[in-house]
């Protein structure tokens, strides 16, 4: 019971950092179009944003699945920034199947953990 009590407290502050971050940066966004900052450097950068998030989840993981998920959030940093500073060439365009293979390797690495999981826990049964 204590076990789900401090599971829950972690996922409630994990909402609340989320949507601090979320809240942020659409009040820079709206600034920078409202032409109140310039904000050169976030235009180019921003999806390194998204890559510290995803490195902090991949740290905090406790299961695969939460692993692959930070990974995940790295990949797509990674693959928004060549996109857009057109790194080697690339594009939206020509990349985005790439977003549908990381998709679905996330969902079997999800997947798989999932099952060793439900192994475990008929294991201590």
């Amino acid at each position: 019971m204590q076990d789900f009590a401090k599971h829950h407290q972690r996922d409630r502050s994990r909402h609340w950092v989320a949507g601090l971050i979320l809240i942020g940066l659409g009040t820079l966004f709206m600034l920078e179009r409202l032409g109140a900052i310039e904000t050169n450097a976030l235009r180019q950068y921003w999806p390194g944003i998204i890559a510290i998030v995803g490195a902090g989840q991949l740290l905090a993981a406790r299961d695969a699945a939460q692993a692959a998920k930070g990974a995940f959030l790295i990949f797509l940093a990674c693959w928004l920034y060549v996109s857009i500073q057109r790194l080697w060439g690339l594009s939206f365009q020509t990349t985005w199947p790439m977003i549908l293979i990381a998709v679905g390797l996330t969902h079997i690495v999800g997947g798989l953990s999932a099952k060793s999981e439900e192994h475990i826990e008929e294991g201590q049964s």
